[in-house]
């Protein structure tokens, strides 16, 4: 239920335990009001509680599979030690994906620096000497 209306409803059952708490109308009153609040209460209550319980549940199935998946992989690794030379089985216990396998990342060329992309020869000026210049 939405908050407004929540709201709204609560300021209808106060009207009738104010205003209206002498007047009854067909199946609705003041006191039939306050009972579908407090069923309304309970309700949402026992909603709570069993969220809580669901999130416990499903921390426990959690807890489980890993500790199925640890022992699985165990198995899987023994039956590889255990196949031996046995090709056939080897096959077999190798073609059991317990886990996917990583996706290989694609490595994008490196940019080149500014120093790599110099020419490696200098010019014939460049390469005289201070002294060679001066004479």
């Amino acid at each position: 239920m939405n908050s407004i209306f929540v709201h709204a409803v609560s300021e209808l059952i106060e009207l009738f335990e104010q205003d209206l708490a002498e007047v009854t109308f067909p199946n609705v009153d003041r006191e039939r009001l306050q009972a579908l609040r407090a069923e309304v209460d309970e309700a949402r209550a026992d909603v709570e509680e069993r969220r809580v319980a669901l999130e416990a549940a499903k921390r426990e199935q959690e807890e489980r599979e890993a500790a199925l998946i640890k022992a699985a992989v165990l198995a899987q690794r023994y039956a590889r030690v255990y196949a031996g030379d046995d090709e056939a089985l080897l096959e077999r216990v190798d073609a059991i994906e317990l886990a996917p396998k990583p996706a290989k990342k694609v490595r994008r060329p490196r940019k080149k620096k500014a120093v790599e992309t110099m020419p490696l020869a200098l010019s014939d000026e460049a390469e005289e000497t201070p002294a060679e210049n001066a004479a």
